[in-house]
């Protein structure tokens, strides 16, 4: 699997909307509707939820999920922040799920900080892969509200304040006990200081065009399986080390034998028959 940037992640969102085709807002419910599900497969719906969005597409996405969590009989209560400008998507599904009788409560100033019960759930959806910069102001005091709280945290798509190609220093990231993340994971979930925020992550398949994979390349792989240019030899039962071929390794010197260590051990474990280690 291809781990893209965010501006490729915004382009294969492009190429299914022209190319499926499907409307971007029947986009943002097709995904939402992915972190629904994962959500009722893993919580009970006795368990209430909160649910924090921003005014952007990721807070369309969480308006989504809550109308949805609601209409599965969870206990859903939704904070919006109230200033700044808001993306159609977004304000089209404010109207649904006002529609849907969920009550809305509107984040203005530090003060209107819910209390937030304990055995609650809290859902991230205030800021997505749009983020380019470290988030100050009013949003930076929700993140850090939202971080000091005991519940456990699942943000959708990504920990708000956490970029997708790289970890610019701030204190305004959410903490994520769990991060579900759309079609592909991103760059920064596997840069160990990220560990922090993303906690455990889960790719959701969203159902993007498989057609923009095949035309657009990155050099950055996860992989779950072998590529089909791997080949992995299986072998008898009772191979011995000399069918199992050798290893020349040239690495270390005198004062410097760690890595050299690391690597034979390595080679030994990958299934190598016989390794040498030229120092």
């Amino acid at each position: 699997m291809y781990v893209y940037s965010a501006s490729q992640i915004r382009a294969w969102d492009a190429y299914t909307i022209a190319n499926e085709p499907i409307a971007s807002i029947d986009l943002m419910e097709r995904a939402a509707s992915a972190v629904t599900k994962k959500i009722v497969d893993e919580f009970d719906a006795g368990i209430p939820v909160a649910v924090f969005c921003g005014r952007g597409n990721n807070g369309g996405d969480g308006l989504v999920v809550a109308r949805l969590l609601h209409e599965q009989g969870y206990n859903v209560s939704v904070f919006v922040i109230a200033n700044g400008n808001a993306t159609n998507d977004f304000l089209t599904n404010l109207e649904r799920i006002k529609q849907a009788d969920v009550t809305i409560n509107a984040l203005a100033t530090s003060t209107d900080f819910p209390v937030i019960a304990p055995e609650a759930i809290v859902i991230d959806a205030l800021f997505g892969t749009g983020i380019n910069r470290v988030i100050v102001g009013f949003a930076a005091e929700l993140i850090t509200y939202i971080n000091q709280l005991p519940n456990l945290v699942v943000s959708i798509d990504m920990p708000s304040g956490l970029m997708a190609d790289e970890l610019l220093p701030s204190d305004a990231i959410i903490r994520a006990n769990l991060t579900y993340t759309f079609q592909c994971p991103k760059l920064s979930f596997f840069m160990p200081e990220c560990e922090v925020y993303t906690g455990k992550w889960k790719v959701l398949d969203i159902g993007l065009h498989a057609e923009f994979t095949r035309e657009n390349t990155s050099q950055l792989h996860w992989m779950q399986q072998p590529l089909e240019y791997v080949s992995l030899k299986h072998w008898p039962q009772y191979a011995h080390k000399g069918m199992r071929g050798h290893t020349l390794l040239a690495a270390g010197s005198a004062s410097m034998m760690g890595a050299a260590v690391m690597a034979c051990a390595a080679a030994v474990r990958s299934g190598t028959g016989l390794v040498t280690l030229a120092v």
